[in-house]
Protein backbone atom coordinates (compact mmCIF):
# COMPACT_ATOMS: atom_id res chain seq x y z
CA UNK A 1 0.00 0.00 0.00
CA UNK A 2 1.44 3.26 -0.84
CA UNK A 3 1.42 6.27 1.50
CA UNK A 4 1.68 10.08 0.85
CA UNK A 5 3.37 12.96 2.31
CA UNK A 6 0.72 15.44 3.80
CA UNK A 7 2.22 18.76 5.82
CA UNK A 8 -0.58 19.72 8.64
CA UNK A 9 -0.53 22.29 10.47
CA UNK A 10 -0.97 23.37 13.76
CA UNK A 11 -0.44 26.36 15.48
CA UNK A 12 2.83 27.84 14.15
CA UNK A 13 4.40 24.56 13.38
CA UNK A 14 3.84 22.29 10.48
CA UNK A 15 4.90 18.60 10.69
CA UNK A 16 5.45 16.43 7.98
CA UNK A 17 2.96 13.17 8.29
CA UNK A 18 2.91 9.84 5.70
CA UNK A 19 -0.45 8.61 5.65
CA UNK A 20 -2.55 5.92 3.61
CA UNK A 21 -4.29 8.06 0.75
CA UNK A 22 -7.98 6.93 2.28
CA UNK A 23 -6.77 9.01 5.29
CA UNK A 24 -5.71 12.28 4.28
CA UNK A 25 -8.85 13.82 3.46
CA UNK A 26 -9.65 12.66 7.75
CA UNK A 27 -6.38 14.18 8.41
CA UNK A 28 -6.83 17.35 7.01
CA UNK A 29 -10.56 17.89 8.40
CA UNK A 30 -8.99 17.08 11.66
CA UNK A 31 -6.26 20.14 11.22
CA UNK A 32 -9.06 22.40 10.01
CA UNK A 33 -11.58 21.52 13.03
CA UNK A 34 -8.20 22.23 15.18
CA UNK A 35 -7.36 25.51 13.62
CA UNK A 36 -11.37 26.82 14.29
CA UNK A 37 -11.30 25.65 17.80
CA UNK A 38 -8.18 27.38 18.84
CA UNK A 39 -9.11 30.27 16.84
CA UNK A 40 -12.37 30.52 19.56
CA UNK A 41 -9.92 29.68 22.41
CA UNK A 42 -8.15 32.59 21.12
CA UNK A 43 -11.19 35.26 20.75
CA UNK A 44 -12.54 33.89 24.04
CA UNK A 45 -9.67 34.03 26.12
CA UNK A 46 -7.50 36.94 24.19
CA UNK A 47 -4.64 36.35 26.89
CA UNK A 48 -4.32 32.73 26.40
CA UNK A 49 -0.72 32.06 24.25
CA UNK A 50 -0.56 29.09 21.49
CA UNK A 51 0.47 26.63 23.76
CA UNK A 52 -2.74 27.08 25.82
CA UNK A 53 -5.46 27.60 22.96
CA UNK A 54 -3.86 24.15 22.10
CA UNK A 55 -4.32 22.64 25.48
CA UNK A 56 -8.08 23.88 25.64
CA UNK A 57 -8.09 22.23 22.55
CA UNK A 58 -6.68 19.11 22.97
CA UNK A 59 -8.93 18.59 26.19
CA UNK A 60 -11.82 19.38 23.80
CA UNK A 61 -11.09 16.58 21.75
CA UNK A 62 -10.63 14.35 24.43
CA UNK A 63 -13.31 15.22 26.09
CA UNK A 64 -16.02 14.66 22.83
CA UNK A 65 -13.70 11.53 21.73
CA UNK A 66 -13.85 10.45 25.10
CA UNK A 67 -17.55 11.07 25.09
CA UNK A 68 -18.63 9.62 21.47
CA UNK A 69 -16.09 6.51 22.52
CA UNK A 70 -18.71 6.00 25.54
CA UNK A 71 -21.87 6.43 24.12
CA UNK A 72 -20.51 4.00 21.27
CA UNK A 73 -19.49 1.36 24.05
CA UNK A 74 -23.37 1.28 25.00
CA UNK A 75 -24.59 1.34 21.56
CA UNK A 76 -22.92 -1.23 20.06
CA UNK A 77 -20.14 -3.73 20.18
CA UNK A 78 -16.27 -1.94 20.38
CA UNK A 79 -15.39 -1.80 16.75
CA UNK A 80 -11.23 -2.99 15.82
CA UNK A 81 -9.31 -0.18 15.12
CA UNK A 82 -6.31 -0.10 13.17
CA UNK A 83 -4.29 2.39 15.12
CA UNK A 84 -0.48 1.73 13.99
CA UNK A 85 -0.38 4.22 10.85
CA UNK A 86 -1.66 6.66 13.83
CA UNK A 87 0.65 5.61 16.01
CA UNK A 88 3.94 6.04 13.63
CA UNK A 89 2.82 9.46 12.80
CA UNK A 90 2.46 10.57 16.56
CA UNK A 91 5.86 8.90 16.60
CA UNK A 92 7.34 10.71 13.94
CA UNK A 93 5.90 13.79 15.45
CA UNK A 94 7.85 13.51 18.30
CA UNK A 95 10.81 12.65 17.12
CA UNK A 96 10.46 16.32 15.00
CA UNK A 97 9.72 17.87 17.92
CA UNK A 98 12.74 16.10 20.02
CA UNK A 99 14.70 17.66 16.91
CA UNK A 100 13.61 20.72 17.08
CA UNK A 101 13.80 21.21 21.03
CA UNK A 102 17.88 19.91 20.85
CA UNK A 103 18.65 21.93 17.78
CA UNK A 104 17.05 25.02 19.21
CA UNK A 105 19.01 23.94 22.54
CA UNK A 106 22.15 23.79 20.82
CA UNK A 107 21.88 27.47 18.95
CA UNK A 108 21.27 29.00 22.65
CA UNK A 109 24.50 27.97 23.94
CA UNK A 110 27.55 29.91 24.02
Amino acid sequence: MEHIHLNIRIGDRTYPVKVDPSAAPRLQSAEEQIRLRMDEYKSTYPSSDKTDQLAMTALHFAHAGLSTQTQSLSDQPTPKLDLSSLSQSVDRIFELLDRRTSTASESDSP
